[in-house]
Formats: C-alpha cells, sequence, structure tokens
C-alpha cells in the first residue's frame, strides 16, 4: 500500500509540474498573432493539396473515387486544425495579470494533492476500481460515440448560422454530408454553396449531382442532369461531369449522347490508364447497342483466332435476389495481367441458361484480345446497374484459369 501512495504522490509532483511554471511566466505576445498566421497557413496549405488533387485526378493518376476520398480526408483535418485554434483562442482572449497568475498557481498546489486523495478516498477505492469488466464496459461506451465527421458538421453549421453567405464552407458541409451517406442534405448544402459563389464552379455543378442522383436512387434524370450539363458548359473538359452526364445519358438510353460524352472523357485520359480501360468497356457495350464496331475493330488482323465456347447458368440459390430484367456479363479476360475484359458479351437474366462464344472480334482494342494471351478467366456478373463497371450489390461468378490451346 505504501508503494501505491509513493506513486501517487509522484504522479501529483509531475502534474504540478507540468501546471505551475506557465502560470509564473508572462505570455508571450506573439503567440495571437501566431496563431492567426497558422489559420491562414492552414487554409493556404488546404487549397495547394485540393490543387495538387485535381491535378492528379485531370492526369488519371487517381480516379474518382480515389479522389474524393483524399478530398474529403483534407478536409477533415483542415476542420481538426481549426476547432484546435477556436479552442485555444477562446482561452487566451482574457488578459490575466502576472499577480492573479501567481496566486492561482498557489491554489493549484495546495488544492490538487488535497482533491486527489479526497476523490480516491471517495469514489477509486473500491474494487470496482480493478474490475476488468467495468473497464471493459467504459471502453466500449466510448467507442460508440459520435463520430468525428459528425462533429465537424456540428462545427460547420454553427459557422454557417455566423456566416450564412460562405459558399467554401456550404461546400464543405455538402462534403462532409456525402462522407456520412446523408446524401439529400448534402445536395441541399451544395445548392446553396452555388448560390452563394460569386462566380461558377463546374466542380460544385457536378458535386451536387452526384449527391442529388444518390438521394434519387441514382438516378441523374431531372436536376442532377441539368446540372452536369451546366458543368460541361462551364468546362468543357472536366472529367466528373462528362463521366456523370454520360450515365445519365445511358439511363436515359440515349446512346448517341452516351457515346458523345464518353468518347470526350476518353480523349482526356491518359491511355491504357486504369480509368481509360473502364471507359473503353463501357463504350464498347454502347457501340454493341448502336450496332457500330469500336473504332479499334476496323484494323485487319490475319493471325489466328481464339475462341472460348461455354454455357451460363443461374444457381438457384440466388435466383431469389436477381430479376429477370438484370442485364448478364459473360466476359474473358487474362488471367495474369490487366482486369480489362479482352471480350465480352451482354444478356439478360431472362437469357439463362444459356451457350455463348467468346473470340477475337469482340475485343475493344487490336492490341487487347484474347489471342494475345496463353491463360484466361471465364467470368459472368449480374450488374444491377446495367453498366459494365462492376458495383456494389453485383453477383459474379469466374471460372479457374483456362490455357488456350497453339
Amino acid at each position: 500500500m505504501m508503494f501505491f501512495w509513493v506513486i501517487v504522490v509522484l504522479l501529483i509532483v509531475a502534474a504540478l509540474l507540468f501546471i505551475i511554471p506557465p502560470l509564473f511566466q508572462g505570455e508571450d505576445e506573439s503567440i495571437t498573432t501566431d496563431r492567426v498566421k497558422r489559420d491562414d497557413l492552414s487554409i493556404a496549405v488546404f487549397k495547394d493539396q485540393v490543387a495538387e488533387l485535381e491535378r492528379d485526378l485531370n492526369s488519371g493518376t487517381l480516379s474518382q473515387e480515389q479522389f474524393e476520398l483524399a478530398k474529403q480526408d483534407i478536409e477533415r483535418e483542415l476542420l481538426e486544425s481549426t476547432q484546435a485554434e477556436q479552442a485555444m483562442q477562446s482561452g487566451g482572449d482574457e488578459i490575466v495579470s502576472a499577480m492573479a497568475a501567481k496566486a492561482s498557481a498557489w491554489v493549484i498546489i495546495i488544492a490538487l494533492p488535497i482533491l486527489t486523495i479526497a476523490f480516491y478516498k471517495s469514489f477509486g477505492g473500491g474494487p470496482e476500481a480493478f474490475d476488468p469488466s467495468l473497464i471493459q464496459q467504459q471502453v466500449s461506451a466510448e467507442g460508440h460515440q459520435g463520430s468525428d465527421v459528425e462533429e465537424m458538421i456540428v462545427t460547420l453549421t454553427q459557422r454557417l448560422e455566423a456566416n450564412p453567405d460562405d459558399a467554401e464552407g456550404w461546400a464543405m458541409l455538402g462534403r462532409s454530408y456525402y462522407f456520412v451517406q446523408q446524401y439529400d442534405t448534402s445536395a441541399k448544402a451544395y445548392e446553396n454553396a452555388i448560390a452563394k459563389l460569386s462566380g461558377e464552379s463546374a466542380d460544385l455543378y457536378a458535386d451536387y449531382a452526384d449527391a442529388q442522383a444518390l438521394a434519387n436512387n441514382r438516378s441523374l434524370q431531372g436536376k442532377p442532369m441539368d446540372a452536369v450539363v451546366r458543368a460541361i458548359q462551364i468546362d468543357p473538359n472536366h472529367t466528373k461531369s462528362l463521366w456523370l452526364a454520360g450515365t445519365g445519358a445511358y439511363q436515359a438510353k440515349d446512346w448517341q449522347k452516351t457515346k458523345q460524352y464518353w468518347e470526350h472523357l476518353l480523349t482526356l485520359m491518359p491511355q491504357g490508364s486504369e480509368n481509360a480501360q473502364m471507359i473503353e468497356a463501357n463504350l464498347s457495350e454502347v457501340y454493341q447497342f448502336m450496332g457500330q464496331a469500336a473504332p479499334q475493330q476496323s484494323v485487319t488482323n490475319t493471325a489466328s483466332v481464339a475462341t472460348v465456347n461455354g454455357t451460363v447458368e443461374l444457381d438457384p440459390a440466388i435466383s431469389a435476389d436477381v430479376s429477370p430484367d438484370d442485364v448478364v456479363f459473360i466476359f474473358a479476360r487474362a488471367a495474369n495481367g490487366p482486369r480489362m475484359p479482352l471480350a465480352i458479351l451482354r444478356k439478360q437474366v431472362r437469357d439463362l441458361p444459356m451457350s455463348f462464344t467468346l473470340d477475337d472480334s469482340m475485343a475493344m482494342t487490336p492490341e487487347m484480345k484474347m489471342s494475345n494471351f496463353s491463360e484466361l478467366v471465364i467470368g459472368a456478373r449480374v450488374s444491377k446497374s446495367g453498366t459494365a463497371i462492376s458495383q456494389a450489390g453485383d453477383i459474379e461468378g469466374l471460372s479457374g484459369t483456362i490455357r488456350l490451346s497453339d
């Protein structure tokens, strides 16, 4: 027991060493100025980081999803920094005289040990203090408290109540609500940002359209489509808007518009990048709907043609999870290589079971065809969205590795 009290005394002394010295010292006159400079510096760094992310997005180094996640991380760091600075400033607005500071120090020196021992005697001395189950319950309860993002939303909301014309604040609030999947509220915040902004921003129109579409069960028809069209008028090379516009036209089965938006988007992507491959896969599907061959397919190739035949049928165990109108993609891709489909066929669940043939004539580019690879994997995917890009909720089955005969 004596050892315990020695530890208590040492901890009290350590606490006093941290608390007392600042109270005997005058406040550095540069602190207030430094706080303002730190706040301005945080905002400047934030803008530089966002600009760098946008350059990576436009160059194809980042996908749209990676860009959004990275941008949200930067915004979260800015908010945390702002909260910390506000807390520091609110505690430093009053000037305490040297005499009052010293008096406070002596009060703490006397009161802290007394209160510590009294508190332990009243609350900390029972067997509950060493009950592991109670400690675990406390940790578990703390883990279920509100998330940091929700706290940031509260801070932003309070800031906007004081300054409702802050367009950047509304945009950050829209991104925060988007992050917690409150898409309807996110869209409303973006609307306010657009209304308060002195000029026009393609980014804001695209972000609004994205959030509003998710609030509308992923439909881009109506206001979301109007917003992305306006974004493209502001910036004809805005990649996110071109992607959303093509998706909206696809949903409306306007294949000509879909082709127009996505072909232009493809010219902005680095050749061979992951984003370019996704766009090419979607365009290949659009060309099939239009009864057109992909532009690259006009190249004549006299080399041997690879062909794979097979049968696709639906597992009865998942029949209740799909609709007869759901789209089924049957595709071949390299067993060891890029994930871009080498050949793809579009059908519907109602067509199953069915026999299929995949060959080089279905290639999207002359370089990416089955005969250029010795080992393939054949897959079938039920797509709820109807697009060739795999999304959450899709059901996919893959074959083992298939070796093409020489």
